[in-house]
């Protein structure tokens, strides 16, 4: 692994692009096929309600990882791929920087949460206050890891470790499931489903200190690139939080009104939804490491981003569709409105690709306001239909409102790019988009 420090390769921009989006999609590909034989084999073997609280109680460690990770994986694919001495401290330090924010947000999450949630969460729900927010720390902080162990190994372009990474984490916990006393509680599945990838994330933390050089591994003082990429995390932080609060509020919404059985049917079609989005999301974070890069032009890299994310997505729609009808003869009777709602949410994934495009062209140019602008519509959108929509049809009407919210997203991201080149070069004089993808 040594060769991995030095991230400096001399071949086309453009093609780094497409290899390290395959190489992610492959990587999401194995992760979502492992999480579906995952949660398959446990809607099999245990009741709905134990699988109800186990995705409960995930949904919410997922949850406070997503409030406290301080823009850090946007941060790391900008900053990590500048080949500089700061570089490795400035890792170290974001290492530090997540681990104290998720203690804050497990002590947040168990002092705040609601009596009736906590209740939903079984077994967890009786523990002591102390038990719980350590639970909760090692379980955000080492998936905190992960995500940043990932995203660092992105800008070095190590690629074949991140899919070794995610093939040996879905594969490795499928014959756990089959020991008793993980698989028949609510806790042992979440130790398997999030305790799993924690832990590849604190190895991978190891390891990469043990590849750095001795001499980049010094923490004594901040770095002169600490303040900037401070304040770049800390604003694409909260256009994180406004980017992903659909996708982990609206399952923590759901699993508070309706029972633990309609949670798993639901949270299965939602799981397989989160993990489609994450192809153009995680095709985005290589746009803004190779954008980073003073190697060719942003807007062609995004361009070469964009068209890949599209077809995968187009693929998995399509996918979806055929998977519908087969779902109650795969998991069971009790999720027969997992295929009804599958279609509709999987969708919202083509329309999401062009917003997180977008999205990643704003993050590379450090344009605030258009990053702002396209993560807070979004946000919006997607709370807004979603609930106003599930309250009027129910779970079926949830799903369409989240594929008509992103349909607006994505316009919206369109006339937000636009207006701001319009704004800084004028009208365009010709072609089909406002900017340079030659």
């Amino acid at each position: 692994m040594t060769e991995l420090i030095d991230p400096g390769v001399k071949e086309g921009a453009s093609r780094h692009v497409f290899r390290g989006s395959v190489w992610f999609i492959v990587s999401l590909g194995l992760g979502a096929l492992g999480g579906f034989v995952f949660w398959w084999l446990a809607a099999r073997l245990e009741p709905a309600a134990t699988v109800g609280e186990a995705s409960a109680l995930f949904t919410a460690i997922l949850f406070i990882a997503y409030l406290t990770s301080m823009g850090l994986p946007v941060a790391v694919a900008k900053y990590g791929a500048l080949d500089h001495p700061a570089t490795h401290s400035l890792w170290s330090w974001a290492l530090v920087y997540t681990a104290a924010t998720s203690l804050v947000g497990a002590v947040a999450f168990v002092w705040i949460a609601p009596t009736s949630f906590t209740e939903d969460l079984g077994a967890f729900g009786a523990w002591s206050g102390v038990a719980q927010v350590a639970f909760l720390f090692v379980m955000v902080t080492g998936m905190a890891y992960a995500v940043l162990v990932e995203t660092r190994l992105a800008t070095l372009r190590a690629w074949k470790w991140v899919v070794g990474r995610v093939a040996v984490l879905a594969l490795g916990r499928l014959p756990l499931l089959f020991v008793t006393s993980l698989s028949s509680t609510a806790i042992g599945l979440v130790l398997l489903m999030a305790g799993a990838p924690a832990l590849s994330g604190v190895i991978g933390v190891i390891a990469l200190h043990w590849v750095t050089p001795r001499h980049n591994r010094q923490m004594r003082t901040l770095p002169d690139h600490a303040r900037p990429a401070l304040r770049f995390a800390t604003v694409n932080w909260l256009g994180m939080l406004a980017a992903q609060a659909p996708q982990f509020t609206v399952p923590l919404i759901i699993a508070t009104q309706v029972s633990s059985a309609e949670n798993a049917a639901f949270y299965l079609a939602w799981s397989m939804t989160i993990v489609t989005f994450l192809v153009p999301q995680t095709i985005g974070q290589v746009v803004v490491a190779e954008g980073s890069r003073q190697e060719g032009s942003v807007d062609h890299k995004v361009w070469v981003g964009f068209l890949t994310a599209l077809a995968a997505m187009t693929i998995l729609a399509l996918g979806a569709l055929a998977f519908a009808p087969l779902a109650t003869k795969i998991f069971g009777p009790a999720y027969a409105l997992t295929g009804t709602i599958l279609p509709p949410l999987i969708a919202a994934g083509i329309p999401w690709a062009v917003t997180a495009m977008l999205l990643a062209r704003a993050r590379v140019l450090a344009n605030t306001g258009v990053t702002v602008a396209i993560t807070v519509t979004f946000a919006v959108l997607g709370l807004g239909m979603v609930t106003v929509a599930g309250v009027e049809w129910g779970l079926q009407g949830a799903a369409w409102g989240w594929l008509v919210a992103n349909v607006l997203a994505a316009m919206a991201a369109v006339l937000y790019t636009l207006a701001h080149h319009w704004r800084v070069k004028g009208l365009p004089t010709g072609g089909l988009l406002p900017f340079d993808v030659a």
